[in-house]
């Protein structure tokens, strides 16, 4: 590992919160395929996210609104591994390169169970960090070092047997103690930490760029309900119809990949987040029904007939210059952003005013009433996928109106790179380079 440039993280669960097994009803139930809790769990994935170095302004100088509305500065996403069923985790990290953690669910979004991790980590090369598992910054006590708490996940009760009601293929990489993840890297990786040659399985410290469940625990078991594998990925049959946003060194996976997700660039290049919206000609199954969908037709303020129109649902996605902020486009400005509510008046479009309470009459001192702007509240959350409920219902099936559900308009995987781009922080530019110097 020294020599390919990573190191590992271990964590024994992600369930451990300062010495308290949070799995609900604990750790064994969540691991154990016979059990209820195996297949509600809520935390499915680790997603390894890096900072973006910025250049000094007599570099490059670059626009405030580059960096989006979260604070959270430029990111980059180093990839995706699945979280154990005991919540454990051991993965193969970039050395030298400083990294934070997100918890995600079955959709790719960060849980909001867990306050985001604002502690960069960062590896020597052939380093392995480990850790028990998470920590309450409210405590300000543990802060995750080692040690200091002791370690609830139990790990596997004896060698050379498999965890309980589990793939008996696994159990003789088992060591008393060990967690799933251990175990399984065991199992799946040579002692330098690559994938045997032959081996259907890849090494499981490896990250990837498609977040991928393959139910590996249950192989060979009868679990009492479906452990469907599910994947999302950028490229395939299910995958975006954009350009994914990785580079050549994402598959295979090396310590150089990066997925860096813009929201518009030039299009010459490329286009990420404003190319879904934008997209033409995209066909995906609404209703049953092989359905063409084009964000834009609709949510634009012009029609196909080059007549005025009321942008639906009062969302304009058109990549126009925005007339707040010049520099971004109308669609992040409203998608992330308050906005009035507009209304079509002989052709114009034109801002809703409502009445409202006025200040006194100065003459009479009696009440005056004035027209007011509606302001709309941005359907999306930055840094949040998770608490963004307005867009995702749109698309989850959980908003029931015939009309309006829009389940089936947009891919997985395209649903997949929204939430990810938000939960990084919403950035308008992930490349200080790629942004428009000032």
């Amino acid at each position: 590992m020294a020599t390919a440039g990573v190191g590992l993280l271990d964590i024994s669960s992600v369930y451990d919160v300062d010495g308290v097994d949070t799995a609900m009803p604990n750790i064994a139930a969540v691991a154990d395929p016979a059990q209820p809790g195996f297949y509600s769990r809520p935390y499915r994935f680790i997603r390894v996210v890096k900072s973006v170095e910025i250049p000094g302004k007599t570099v490059r100088k670059i626009n405030n609104s580059a960096f989006g509305p979260a604070g959270m500065g430029m990111r980059e996403i180093l990839g995706y591994a699945p979280i154990q069923p005991d919540g454990s985790v051991q993965i193969q990290v970039p050395a030298h390169v400083p990294f934070t953690i997100d918890i995600v669910d079955v959709n790719t979004k960060r849980t909001i169970a867990f306050a985001r991790h604002t502690s960069w980590l960062q590896l020597l090369p052939g380093e392995t960090k480990t850790c028990n598992g998470c920590h309450s910054t409210a405590k300000n006590t543990s802060h995750g070092r080692k040690g200091l708490t002791a370690a609830v996940n139990p790990g596997a009760p004896t060698t050379g047997s498999p965890f309980p009601n589990t793939n008996p293929a696994i159990a003789s990489s088992t060591n008393a103690g060990a967690t799933m993840a251990q175990t399984l890297s065991l199992s799946t990786c040579t002692a330098n930490g690559t994938t045997p040659k032959g081996a259907t399985t890849p090494c499981s410290q490896i990250l990837s760029t498609d977040v991928v469940y393959d139910g590996i625990w249950t192989v060979g078991t009868t679990p009492p309900q479906p452990d469907r594998p599910f994947s999302y990925t950028y490229s395939g049959t299910a995958g975006l119809s954009e350009s994914p946003p990785t580079n050549s060194n994402c598959v295979p996976w090396s310590a150089q990949c990066r997925i860096t997700i813009h929201y518009d660039m030039d299009p010459v290049k490329q286009l990420f987040l404003q190319s879904v919206w934008s997209l033409a000609g995209r066909a995906n199954v609404v209703n049953g029904v092989m359905t063409s969908t084009t964000c834009t037709v609709c949510h634009n303020p012009v029609n196909a007939m080059k007549m005025v129109q009321l942008p639906q649902g009062q969302l304009d996605l058109t990549a126009t210059a925005s007339n707040v902020d010049p520099t971004v486009v109308t669609s992040y400005e409203q998608l992330l952003f308050a906005h009035n509510a507009q209304t079509l008046n002989m052709g114009v479009l034109q801002d809703l005013l409502v009445p409202a309470p006025g200040p006194p009459d100065p003459v009479t001192g009696l009440p005056t009433t004035i027209k007011v702007p509606v302001s709309l509240a941005p359907p999306m959350t930055a840094g949040s996928a998770a608490v963004s409920t307005a867009f995702f219902r749109m698309f989850d099936g959980s908003f029931n109106d015939p009309v309006l559900d829009h389940t089936g308009y947009l891919s997985p995987a395209e649903l997949r790179l929204i939430a990810e781009w938000l939960d990084i922080g919403a950035q308008f530019y992930n490349d200080p380079f790629v942004a428009p110097a000032n």
